[in-house]
């Protein structure tokens, strides 16, 4: 007879619910590390642009290419605003995913040491089960040769 666990259903239930929560933490990392990439792009575009800002004003660039630029960094300062507000929610959004992912893990853990246990206390049941059929055995030869 083989081991049976009573909770199998319950514990793969759980397990389905981690993997899920497994899978949403790692989509929100990954967004946040997009976004990051993102902010040190437009980071870089900002110094990139600040310099050549810095060339055209040592060059006496006119009124008009001043602007632009100044349009520009502008424009790029506040998309890097925009980033970081978008970094900090996806940060809050990781860590409430990582508290659910850990309070599946822990959910799914109580159910596998059930398991465990269960499966101890079957196999010292198969183990005296078998005991006491050696025994009958044993038993029955002595019997057999002694009669």
């Amino acid at each position: 007879m083989a081991f049976k666990f009573r909770y199998e259903s319950l514990l793969n239930y759980r397990k389905h619910l981690k993997e899920k929560a497994e899978i949403e933490h790692a989509k929100v990392l990954g967004a946040l590390l997009q976004a990051r990439e993102g902010l040190t792009s437009l980071e870089g575009e900002y110094d990139r642009v600040q310099a050549a800002f810095k060339r055209a004003m040592a060059e006496a660039a006119t009124g008009h290419e001043i602007r632009n630029y100044s349009d520009y960094l502008g424009f790029v300062g506040e998309k890097t605003g925009k980033q970081k507000g978008k970094i900090e929610a996806l940060k809050t959004e990781l860590e409430s995913k990582r508290s659910v992912l850990l309070k599946k893990s822990t959910d799914c853990k109580v159910i596998e040491k059930l398991k465990e246990k269960d499966f101890e206390k079957w196999q010292q049941n198969q183990d005296h089960l078998e005991r006491i059929r050696l025994n009958e055995v044993a038993v029955q030869r002595y019997g057999k040769i002694y009669t």
